[in-house]
């Protein structure tokens, strides 16, 4: 009797402390079903049934800074390629197989992962996965698709690029305040390029190449969210992901950045050079070196992230209105992050401008957080974060990027009992850590030519050319009469 009521009494606990984790969390939210392959292809299954959909996402981690320069579009080659058609199906057939059972199919290359998208009626979840599992062991990869493929690419990314402005930007005659502060930031990383032209050189050989290199299950994760049953999910793995052969070659090498040698110069500004030629404005940034988004100061450092776009925004546009929309991202990868603080303004204002984002970052590294703005930051990000993932697409991406929680801890970190465990000595700890001088770059991208300046230019030059005309016209004339 008294180790039924210990182990009720235990279950009962155990019930109420998951109840009250957070009260902002989506209740279940987190408990899905991670299992992993015998080929190596991680597995992440989570049936939700408030609508007769399921979203099937395929992770593989593969991205463009996996490539070298002037062949970094090789991912998204792949991306592209795979649509193109089967031993079965032709484009518009695998296109049709989806859109006539109620879904939709995409696809999206990253930095550092591909990510594969079918939506579809849960009564054809069937259809769906089979055909995921098609796309991805049985494209042609012919040369007619690479040829037709490789010009849809250069439409997406703006046309083709003339040499002359290759060498231009090859040789850093034309360069962004962005990019020349962020090779020295990551130290001149290898996926750091100053050719633009990232396609035309990359061959069949390399295509199948990265694609036998990177396209194995042990570099993939199937997250699947919807309106079915786990055991039938189960079922139609087996018979589809879990006959990929296993690979012998080695998963995907994360992307590093050179462990850096030198100080930061704190005290130096980049300029653009020639980029933008012709602007009505300034962009000024400071950006500062983060770890990577699996390192334990992530959370605290996504509540810097919104305590600067609350502090900047009233700082220089309500309080000083010098700018339009100045901001705050952390962006995170899997080995490193950056956190950008921006802001746009008048030219003549840049460096005032500049000031301003120094100056609240030291307010924050002097301690001058006051603890309700410190809490209205860490609301922000609770709050939005209850709302943000509400569709079965929405779940299903976010368990496929969240992977890494579940192969190393066995589940996926509750973010929002995380953040909310984070304490303002937390948060004054972090800003001391990353935020100080010797880790930051400062940039003002300002235009070569304001708009006035332009259009004047356009003035004197066709005055000049008129003047030269009439100029030649009367000579001409002169010599007409003479004779």
């Amino acid at each position: 009797m008294f180790k039924t009521v210990l182990l009720f009494s235990l279950i009962l606990l155990l019930n109420t402390s998951n109840a009250f984790a957070s009260k902002y969390s989506q209740q279940g939210f987190y408990d899905v079903e991670h299992y992993i392959l015998e080929n190596g292809m991680n597995i992440i299954l989570k049936p939700r049934h408030t609508a007769k959909n399921v979203s099937i996402r395929l992770k593989v981690d593969v991205g463009h800074n996996h490539f070298k320069c002037g062949k970094k579009e090789t991912a998204h080659y792949l991306e592209h390629l795979l649509f193109a058609g089967t031993s079965k199906h032709s484009e518009s057939e695998l296109d049709d197989l989806i859109a006539l059972h109620g879904g939709n199919f995409n696809a999206s290359t990253h930095s550092e992962f591909t990510q594969y998208k079918i939506d579809i009626n849960s009564l054809f979840f069937e259809t769906g996965l089979s055909v995921l599992h098609e796309i991805i062991t049985d494209s042609e990869l012919s040369d007619e698709s690479i040829q037709k493929t490789k010009d849809i690419i250069y439409r997406e990314d703006g046309g083709k690029l003339n040499f002359f402005r290759r060498k231009l930007h090859q040789n850093e005659f034309i360069a962004s305040a962005s990019k020349l502060a962020l090779n020295d930031l990551l130290q001149n990383a290898s996926f750091l390029c100053n050719d633009i032209d990232n396609i035309s050189n990359i061959t069949r050989p390399n295509i199948t190449n990265a694609f036998e290199a990177y396209y194995i299950p042990k570099n993939m994760t199937l997250s699947i969210v919807g309106d079915f049953k786990l055991t039938d999910a189960k079922k139609l793995i087996e018979k589809t992901m879990r006959l990929i052969p296993k690979s012998n070659k080695p998963k995907s090498k994360n992307i590093t950045i050179p462990k850096r040698t030198t100080s930061l110069d704190s005290n130096h500004i980049y300029y653009g050079k020639f980029d933008p030629i012709v602007d009505s404005e300034s962009i000024i940034g400071v950006y500062f070196l983060l770890p990577s988004r699996n390192h334990k100061d992530s959370f605290v450092l996504d509540i810097l992230e919104q305590y600067f776009k609350t502090q900047l925004f009233n700082t220089i546009r309500t309080d000083e209105g010098l700018a339009y929309a100045p901001s705050a991202d952390a962006i995170f990868f899997e080995q490193y992050g950056v956190l950008a603080l921006t802001s746009d303004s008048e030219i003549e204002d840049a460096e005032k401008t500049l000031k301003l984002i120094h100056y609240v970052t030291n307010e924050l590294l002097q301690g001058k957080v006051k603890k309700e703005k410190f809490e209205e930051a860490k609301l922000k990000i609770l709050i939005g974060a209850a709302s943000a993932i509400e569709k079965n697409a929405d779940f299903a991406e976010y368990y496929a990027e969240n992977v890494f929680d579940l192969i190393n801890y066995g589940k996926i970190i509750n973010y929002e009992d995380t953040i909310e465990n984070v304490t303002l000595n937390d948060f004054k700890r972090v800003a001391k850590k990353y935020l100080n001088a010797s880790n930051r770059v400062v940039l003002i991208s300002s235009p070569t030519l304001s708009y006035t300046q332009f259009y004047l230019l356009i003035l004197i030059s066709l005055i000049s050319i008129i003047f030269m005309v009439t100029r030649i016209v009367l000579k001409n004339k002169k010599h007409e009469d003479s004779l």
